[in-house]
């Protein structure tokens, strides 16, 4: 049986906003073999676009975007298919703005207060936290930053379990070494497992007991982004310093030393791209003690900030930092400037500790494998780039690659019902959307112009379109459209 999944939404007046399914009637295979997808712009997604997407059943959701009703399709294969239809959509912000209660936590972090405040987050006990719609959009996105530019160099994802067993990390000899810090725990058979807070055994173990694995498969770059668990003695900040957290952790394994400093230099590149070129973030590369993880090489990339979570000096000439007190061989210079800052990724060199341990050779040979490992945290990042780019707990700012919604589209209440601003709004949405930006509708009415421009700038929307007989440059954003009596302002 074939299905076609369509927004029966088509004017403002019409109250169902309803998702309508429609069965073809000269088909009878099971599967979805084409979707067609139209949203209150008009913009169409016909079968051509999304060969492949193959669902199984089309299944109702309750509230979701375009509509009240939203619609989930059970993908078998071909994720960018299913993005594009996302894409394609557009969301409601009755759905996605929730009120907080006005009065920020008592912290001294500004992304904890505002993250908490405009409803990013919510606190579930000390040092756990919940995303919310909002934030969760925003992890969603860094994480498609990731993985794009880990695609770029071949790194390939994986996904391990969180439940570490002991005999694994007693391999390294690491569960004594982690102390208090590691969350253990004992089934009902007496076994004995962690919550791991990092899984270099577990990767490795893996690495040592695949089949196929060859000379010419390496390097071998492997990743996942996983929630990590650490007890921390004093959490705090919200999300920056938590018990439980988002980590996007790779392990690479090549034949030789060289080979591995080639591939810790492609992968360290990558960071940089990531942090500064995508993210426009001015991170600091600092060395630093491999501490418990081991190896020769490590290295920490760190993001100003005033919480003094973490000190460095460092010299804008060699573009290397150090620890207070430590010194660096490599730089000469005396022009050293001590800031406070916050780490949000660590890359290391591990050489042949774990592949020894596990007895992960290169095939066909006894030389263990060289290892490096490489982590990003994710759901630090949020808050670390709030810090960065925020003055106003009720402004919130992150890099555009990131922000929740690229564009958001205010239609002014007596207007909400009028054919012609209903078509001005659609044009608009179809040419946003045509440049893969997703877009929010603030389709709160009984709210004015101003209130809902004021709703979008705590959310950090880069880019406010304003459809209204008379509007004002009430906000400094990006870009303001405004729709005077048909004709489009700049």
């Amino acid at each position: 049986m074939r299905w076609w999944a369509r927004n029966a939404l088509r004017c403002r007046d019409e109250p169902s906003n309803n998702f309508c399914l429609k069965q073809d009637k000269e088909g009878t295979n099971n599967d979805v073999v084409g979707l067609v997808v139209e949203n209150v712009s008009g913009l169409r997604v016909d079968r051509s676009e999304l060969e492949g997407v193959g669902c199984e059943r089309v299944q109702q959701l309750g509230r979701g975007c375009c509509g009240q009703v939203a619609c989930r399709f059970d993908v078998r294969q071909n994720r960018r298919n299913l993005q594009q239809i996302h894409r394609l959509m557009a969301f409601k912000a009755s759905q996605f703005l929730f009120h907080g209660s006005g009065v920020p936590p008592a912290s001294k972090c500004l992304s904890h207060q505002a993250l908490q405040l405009n409803c990013f987050i919510q606190k579930v006990d000390s040092g756990l936290y919940s995303l919310l719609p909002l934030g969760q959009l925003v992890i969603d996105r860094i994480n498609r930053l990731i993985e794009d530019e880990f695609s770029r160099i071949g790194a390939l994802k994986i996904s391990v379990p969180i439940l570490g067993p002991k005999k694994l990390w007693d391999e390294t000899e690491r569960w004594d070494a982690m102390g208090k810090e590691l969350f253990q725990l004992s089934d009902r058979g007496k076994s004995h497992f962690c919550l791991q807070p990092t899984a270099e055994e577990m990767v490795t173990s893996l690495v040592r007991n695949l089949p196929s694995l060859r000379v010419a498969s390496l390097p071998l770059l492997l990743y996942q982004t996983t929630e990590k668990f650490r007890d921390e003695r004093n959490p705090r900040f919200g999300l920056i310093r938590g018990r439980q957290f988002l980590m996007n952790d790779m392990y690479s394994f090549d034949v030789d030393v060289d080979s591995c400093q080639k591939t810790y230099s492609l992968v360290t590149s990558a960071y940089r791209r990531i942090f500064k070129d995508a993210l426009q973030l001015e991170i600091r590369t600092v060395v630093s003690d491999p501490g418990v993880h081991g190896g020769a090489i490590s290295h920490e990339y760190h993001l100003e900030n005033n919480l003094e979570e973490d000190k460095i000096s460092y010299c804008s000439r060699c573009e290397i930092g150090h620890k207070p007190g430590e010194t660096d061989p490599q730089c000469s210079h005396s022009e050293l400037q001590e800031m406070s800052s916050i780490e949000i990724a660590h890359t290391f060199q591990l050489g042949t500790r774990y592949a020894q341990a596990f007895k992960a050779f290169v095939p066909g040979t006894q030389r263990p494998l060289e290892m490096a490992c490489y982590g990003i945290g994710v759901s630090r990042l949020l808050p670390a780039c709030v810090d960065a780019l925020s003055i106003d707990v009720k402004a919130i700012r992150l890099p555009n690659k990131i922000v929740p919604f690229d564009a958001a589209i205010i239609t002014a209440s007596k207007l909400s019902s009028d054919p012609t601003a209903l078509s001005l709004c659609e044009e608009l949405q179809s040419a946003l959307q045509a440049r893969n930006m997703t877009v929010l509708l603030h389709d709160m009415h009984k709210m004015s112009v101003g209130d809902r421009l004021y709703d979008l700038n705590r959310i950090g929307i880069p880019r406010i379109f304003v459809l209204a007989n008379v509007t004002k440059r009430s906000f400094s954003t990006e870009v303001i459209l405004f729709f005077l009596q048909g004709t489009i302002f700049y």
